[in-house]
């Protein structure tokens, strides 16, 4: 994943990021998981 920011990254464009992970209905933990992703990188 770090890579393919990266490479993003270099891109003369803004790129928007979507995540999404399984949550059962846990729309909050959802969006939790996911910023957690983005902010590991």
């Amino acid at each position: 994943m770090a890579a393919i920011m990266a490479e993003f990254d270099k891109l003369p464009q803004p790129i928007l990021h979507c995540f999404e992970f399984a949550g059962d209905g846990d729309a909050e933990g959802r969006i939790r998981r996911s910023l957690a992703v983005l902010r590991a990188l």
